[in-house]
């Protein structure tokens, strides 16, 4: 794998584990004090919404590292 694509897997990497990040201390917030965010009524939906953010950065994580070990078999 060249350098360039290497650096592009890896920031690609990084961007999912920060939504990943993101999505759960989201989540651990708003499960820690519920009321202290009163703008959000709807609070089942809120949960659903950041753990389907947090899978979907999982996910995009998972098929990097398919990627990755493709890009790697080939070399």
């Amino acid at each position: 794998m060249s350098k360039m694509s290497s650096a592009i897997l890896d920031t690609a990497y990084k961007h999912f584990e920060s939504e990943r990040d993101k999505a759960v201390t989201n989540l651990e917030i708003l499960l820690a004090n519920p009321t202290s965010i009163p703008e959000h009524p709807d609070m089942i939906k809120d949960v659903v919404d950041l753990v389907s953010k947090a899978a979907d950065a999982v996910d995009g994580l998972a098929m990097l590292d398919t990627i990755k070990e493709k890009q790697d078999d080939k070399n």
